[in-house]
């Protein structure tokens, strides 16, 4: 991967833009006109009343309220498809174990299919117990889960009839269709990297999606990744980075936009190949968006 590439999240947008979602869709069209190469969706299909007591950061950092609006990230990106033309459709993540897997499959392929091959999803694990019981779905196992759903989404995805046989996914000769319109739809995944998840991304995943990690940490982490890669055969220079950017504040209290965006550069010498700006919290008025497309397209321009 030769030339940094450029994202917009849209973490928290439900709040950000007070439940508007027509302004949200301008915010994804301005990014789509702007040359911003990504869009994500983040998930959570439901919170529990102590979510807020066990968030593995600390309460302290949990995201927003319980009655914030979280939109289903899938849903929402096939609405985004049909509002924009060019830019890519991601999350951020897909909490991939709720859904069933050959479910899983036929919705991205769908996905895939009719915005035209612009799809690009980062899966994870998830953490939240009662979010999988309310759900139907095994808490336990759930990384186990996750590898077998990567392996259903590409064995549909170019075999029929397929077969499977998993711990938690299991199926004979069955027919997916419509397969997606991407020869290759790219699976990321969004976990912590641990010697056992370093192995599964080196063996899996089209990418990774640190969470909030250092430059040193990104690096030395990739590094293990990259091995594993080669271990399983694989081309450690087709693998992808994204990190998003945290908002730093000035002596008056407001985002300093040029202490914010410096932080991309010791992150793409770490090996980062995506930078990321989430709307809602690197900005702190919706009239400042253009601003943000601004400087990630000069950013774009600095490292391609």
């Amino acid at each position: 991967m030769s030339s940094l590439k450029t994202g917009i999240s849209l973490y928290r947008i439900g709040q950000f833009v007070e439940g508007d979602t027509k302004r949200a869709l301008d915010i994804v069209r301005q990014a789509d006109r702007g040359g911003i190469d990504i869009v994500s969706a983040p998930d959570h299909v439901v919170l529990a009343t102590d979510a807020r007591d066990t968030y593995p950061l600390g309460p302290e950092n949990f995201p927003g309220s319980l009655d914030e609006p979280w939109y289903e990230p899938l849903t929402f990106l096939s609405v985004i498809a049909g509002a924009t033309q060019r830019i890519r459709l991601s999350t951020n993540i897909l909490i991939a174990p709720l859904r069933p897997g050959v479910l899983l499959a036929k919705t991205l392929a769908t996905l895939d299919a009719l915005s035209g091959g612009r799809v690009e999803t980062v899966f994870g694990a998830g953490w939240l117990r009662q979010e999988f019981e309310a759900c139907g779905m095994p808490f336990d196992g759930r990384f186990t889960h996750i590898e077998e759903q990567i392996e259903v989404c590409r064995l549909l995805w170019s075999h029929a009839p397929a077969s499977y046989s998993g711990k938690f996914i299991n199926f004979k000769d069955i027919w997916s269709f419509p397969r997606p319109a991407q020869p290759t739809l790219p699976i990321w995944l969004g976990i912590k990297p641990t010697e056992r998840n370093c192995v599964r991304m080196g063996r899996l995943a089209d990418g990774w999606l640190p969470d909030n990690m250092g430059p040193h940490f990104i690096r030395t982490s990739l590094a293990s990744i990259r091995t594993e890669m080669e271990r399983a055969g694989r081309d450690p220079a087709y693998f992808g980075v994204r990190a998003g950017l945290m908002p730093v504040f000035g002596a008056s209290g407001t985002i300093d936009f040029n202490a914010t965006f410096a932080q991309a550069h010791p992150l793409i010498e770490a090996g980062v190949t995506q930078i990321d700006a989430a709307t809602s919290i690197v900005i702190q008025q919706v009239n400042q968006v253009p601003d943000v497309i601004g400087r990630l397209t000069e950013l774009k321009l600095q490292f391609t």
